[in-house]
């Protein structure tokens, strides 16, 4: 056998390696489509959330809008975290998009009037001193609690499409 021919057969080699390592890749994300990432911390599912521990979470942003009924999506995040701070940009916009559903933060790291104001945002928001109560650590990080109270979903929520899977998965978990 001549070099040339043992040359290409060894790079055919090398890229179906590659080819094969990059489809089991891309079949993993597919898999993981829809999935929040860790899923497992937090309050378990099923459970039940304590929103009503926290009063300054039952503000509307008008006396004549009443609360939406058919569930909350609580966000869990830090003042001082970058991605959290790229969520507070579209959650008036989500709120309006999802009209059915309450929008609130739990936040640490600094007051929460103050930073109301400082954002601009217009939904409730909590300060809170840690996380342990939540069971979870990493923000910025979603629940989806039902109107009965309990939690149906939950998870890291990056992006405004991580909060759009966590309102999927809860409100398919309330209609199933």
């Amino acid at each position: 056998m001549n070099a040339d021919f043992i040359g290409m057969t060894a790079l055919w080699g090398v890229v179906l390696v590659i080819a094969y390592s990059f489809l089991t890749i891309l079949r993993h994300n597919i898999a993981q489509a829809g999935r929040l990432h860790q899923d497992h911390m937090g309050i378990a599912i099923g459970e039940r959330f304590p929103l009503d521990d926290y009063p300054a979470l039952k503000s509307r942003q008008s006396s004549d809008t009443p609360l939406p009924s058919e569930g909350t999506v609580v966000l869990m995040t830090n003042f001082y975290c970058d991605a959290c701070k790229r969520l507070y940009e579209v959650l008036d916009t989500m709120q309006r998009q999802f009209p059915r559903y309450r929008f609130v933060i739990f936040m640490t790291g600094a007051p929460a009037e103050a930073v109301k104001e400082q954002l601009g945002l217009h939904i409730p928001v909590a300060s809170v001193d840690d996380f342990s109560r939540f069971r979870m650590s990493a923000v910025p990080f979603g629940f989806f609690v039902s109107a009965d109270g309990l939690v149906r979903a939950k998870g890291i929520v990056n992006t405004e499409e991580h909060v759009k899977t966590l309102i999927a998965k809860g409100a398919w978990k309330l209609a199933a």
